[in-house]
Formats: C-alpha cells, structure tokens, sequence
C-alpha cells in the first residue's frame, strides 16, 4: 500500500512539474511579446520610416516574439481549432487580428497583423515538438518582387523607393484555403493589403501558393485596387477564386470613398495548374457607356 501511495505521489509531482515548466514557458513568451511590442509600437510610421533599419528590427522582433509564442500555446494545446486560437490570442492581445485555416491535422496556415503590418506563416505539430515550418518573409523574389512588403527588410529592395511603393509599403490581411492540386499538394490564398497612410481606396494583393513537402511555392500573384469596404468578398466559387477589386472609368469620375467600376477577377483553380482568366465587369450596361 506504500508502495502505492509512494508511486501515485511521484507521478503527480512530476505532473505539476511538467505543468510547471509549460505555463513558465508560456508566460516567458507573452513577455517578451508584450516587450516586442511596446517596441515596435512606439513607432508612429510614416513612408520613411517602413523604410528605416530602426522599424525593420523592431518588426523582425515582434514577429519572433509572436511565432515562439505560438509555437508554444499550440504544444501545449495540440489539435486546436483555428478559432480556440483566436481565441487565446485575442486573450494574449486585443489589438491583434487573425486569420487561419488548418492545412493538415499537422499544420496552421496564420495571418496575424498588428494593425496593418501582417505576417504569414505556416506552424507545424510533429510529436512533442511544435516549429514554424514556413514564414512568408522566407520566399524568394525573384519570380513575384511584390512579395517583398510582406518582409520587415523591405526597406532593403533595390527597387524600394517613393516611386514605387508596392515594394515597400508593409501587407496585413486574410488567408484562406483552396481545393488540393491533383498531386495531393495543398493550395491556400493570401489576400493582403497594404498599409495605407491616408485615403479610402487602398492598394491590395492576391497570392496562390501551393505547400508540399515542406516547401510553399507562389503559383501566381496580382496587385489591384479596392475600395475599403469593398462590396463582397474574396470566395471560392466551384473551381474559380473570385477576387472583387475597384478600377476607374472611362468617362466618370469615382471618389476614393466611392466603389467605383466594380470588376472580379477571376481565377481557375485547375487540378494542375492555377490560371487567370481576366475580369468580369459588375454593371456590363454601365460599362458599355463609361
């Protein structure tokens, strides 16, 4: 009977201390989040400041400080949905936004934005470990440069400057998944926006990609405008992704708080590939005249 008792006595001691460790580690993490972002938010950013090393290496610590935090919540509550995450992080901080998808039973696709500074990545489960598998700011440029506003170096690109803003102005916004290639690879959409210092129409960004093996590939990328509150939505639509977007007409004249000639652009989610089919014009009759 001593025995017993001496046998549950060590297992729930070393319980506690394995709970112990895991709530240490998760309130180190939301420390030093909340440090990273005091940093980062004492910045009141301006186009020469997203440009500047100072903003650069606090958004790079804010960033580190939410995906460590993450990694940690998510080994600690394995298996949890995309919205008991939101959850736990609007607990951690309120101003924080979020989007997500689970890829796998494995694997989390997030957009977590600080305002509208955004990051993407991709945290994996395997056993007892929880890592990031991917981060946005990892991909090459070479094939779409637009992808660089997604990184806090974007400063850095030869062809940042006041001219050409769309490599440097800072994304948030929404991902969202889409229906598997025919090799069983996962495809997912990033729909960002870019920070906007002043203005109703805003600048924007839609990304396919392709996740297998470890490895997020691009398929196709477009910038194009919108209104901020846009009529509709980016949706899948049977074998289509429909993304809406403003442009201007001919004749007429739209204010920047005005939809304008509203188009959605269309894309074929082929089994193999992922093509651009052009865009559809809202109000044809109108269009015709304008």
């Amino acid at each position: 009977m001593r025995l017993v008792i001496a046998f549950f006595g060590v297992t729930l001691s070393l319980l506690a201390s394995t709970q112990a460790l895991a709530s240490s580690a998760i309130d180190d993490a939301a420390r030093e989040f909340h440090a990273a972002a005091a940093a980062a938010r004492a910045f009141d950013p301006t186009f020469d400041d997203i440009s500047d090393q100072p903003w650069a290496n606090g958004e790079t610590r804010l960033w580190n400080a939410v995906e460590q935090w993450t990694c940690t919540w998510l080994k600690e509550a394995p298996g949890s949905s995309v919205a008991q995450f939101e959850s736990a992080l609007a607990a951690l901080d309120k101003d924080l936004g979020v989007s997500g998808v689970r890829l796998s039973p494995k694997e989390m696709l997030l957009e977590i934005n600080d305002g509208e500074v955004g990051n993407v990545f991709i945290v994996r489960t395997m056993g007892a470990e929880t890592m990031i598998a991917w981060r946005i700011s990892d991909a090459p440029l070479d094939r779409f440069p637009d992808l660089n506003g997604w990184r806090a170096a974007r400063g850095r690109h030869p062809r940042c400057s006041e001219h050409d803003r769309d490599h440097c102005v800072p994304l948030f916004g929404w991902v969202g998944a889409l229906p598997d290639a025919a090799d069983g690879s996962k495809r997912f959409y990033i729909d960002g926006q870019y920070l906007a210092f002043a203005g109703a129409t805003v600048g924007r960004q839609i990304s396919v990609w392709r996740w297998k093996s470890g490895r997020a590939e691009p398929l196709t990328l477009r910038t194009y405008s919108a209104m901020i509150e846009q009529s509709g939505a980016t949706r899948i639509q049977g074998s289509r992704l429909i993304v809406p977007a403003k442009t201007g007409w001919k004749t007429f004249f739209s204010c920047g708080s005005c939809e304008g000639r509203q188009i959605e652009q269309i894309f074929e989610l082929r089994p193999t590939q992922v093509r651009y089919l052009g865009a559809k014009v809202e109000a044809p009759e109108i269009a015709v005249s304008a």
